[in-house]
């Protein structure tokens, strides 16, 4: 799950949070060789979880098994 700041358009956020995840997936696949059907990549856009807008610009993983 990809999150941004809040600088920016609605749509602008949504679009960068989903390159972010993107990223983050193919760096996975490409480091560790996980499938692309292991994985399931989302742009949540703006997030305002943390105060300091920095921590809010970041990809988060869950891992079920």
């Amino acid at each position: 799950m990809g999150y941004t700041d809040n600088v920016g358009t609605e749509s602008y956020n949504q679009a960068l949070s989903l390159k972010r995840a993107e990223a983050i997936a193919n760096y996975i696949k490409n480091t560790f060789g996980i499938s692309d059907t292991m994985m399931y990549v989302e742009g949540k856009g703006i997030s305002l979880k943390y105060s300091d807008p920095e921590q809010n610009r970041r990809v988060e993983i869950y891992i079920y098994r």
